[in-house]
């Protein structure tokens, strides 16, 4: 496991960030909810503490696993990011953000929105992608690239942490795996949406495309990946070669590898190495200058 120094304990809000009159928590979450009306898509906030303004705090979008749900991500919220003084963002992914180009394509809007707009101005974020939370990153990306909103989401991103994430072929067994329980449904179902995605073409290109953008990065933001070997719906050498590309590029890439902890359950099984790993990606990088 590759870890860095550690920083400090907790992250002071930076008044140099500051562009314009921040936003306060009721005004944040107003927000979300015209950003939901607008894309159909609904989002979270778990503030620090409720203030008049954020004063500039660190912002986290954390885009969950499938079917997870908020007492999932809340864990992370509560245990991780809020004692840094980081307000969290939270998306749940559903299935049809999977299946769906239209629904892909509306959810990457919607974060697009978020890490550009009001909501976003004077506050340094972060992305936390779980799982297929990458593939729609990857979307998010390409809606980034095919509107010229690279250099405005640069202006406020500092850096992307991807915890078991998963690319095309997983897709089938992960959805499965989401949904069931039972190793024979399992089965049936990865083998069922594996003969649906082949002929569900815009789906296909649109997996094929999310990935390509996902392995160009780029917005060149520095990446904390957290994987297992033991993990059987993210392939570990695949995860490796896309790693191994983006520092071919150049660009800042940290690992967290487990040996035997499951799909998304990383901080779980390995709470303090997890810890220390996010802070040791997160302070230097967040803090005020």
């Amino acid at each position: 496991m590759m870890l860095m120094r550690m920083a400090r304990p907790r992250l002071a809000a930076g008044r140099g960030w500051l562009q314009r009159a921040p936003l306060s928590t009721q005004e944040s979450r107003d927000l979300l909810l015209d950003i939901d009306r607008r894309h159909g898509q609904s989002f979270t906030y778990h503030a620090e503490q409720d203030l008049a303004a954020n004063d500039g705090r660190p912002l986290v979008l954390m885009i969950g696993w499938l079917n997870s749900r908020q007492k999932h991500l809340k864990r992370y919220t509560d245990l991780l990011y809020n004692p840094l003084g980081m307000d969290v963002i939270t998306m749940l992914p559903r299935p049809n953000h999977v299946l769906l180009p239209s629904h892909s394509r509306a959810a990457a809007a919607a974060v697009a929105e978020l890490i550009t707009g009001p909501m976003a101005q004077g506050r340094p974020i972060l992305i936390h992608g779980f799982s297929v939370g990458g593939f729609i990153w990857g979307c998010t990306q390409m809606h980034l690239k095919d509107n010229d909103m690279i250099q405005k989401a640069q202006e406020n991103l500092r850096g992307v942490v991807l915890d078991s994430p998963v690319d095309i072929e997983g897709i089938p067994y992960g959805m499965s795996s989401a949904s069931f329980t039972n190793p024979a449904a399992v089965a049936l179902m990865t083998a069922l949406l594996q003969g649906v995605l082949a002929l569900n073409r815009p789906a296909l290109r649109l997996y094929h495309q999310s990935s390509t953008t996902f392995k160009q990065n780029p917005l060149a933001l520095p990446q904390l990946v957290i994987f297992s070997h033991f993990d059987p719906i993210t392939d570990a050498d695949r995860i490796e070669q896309v790693m191994t590309g983006w520092e071919s590029q150049g660009h800042d890439v940290t690992r967290c590898i487990f040996d035997d902890s499951e799909h998304v359950m990383h901080m779980r099984r390995y709470f303090d190495d997890y810890k220390r790993a996010l802070e040791n990606f997160v302070l230097p990088k967040f803090a005020s200058t």
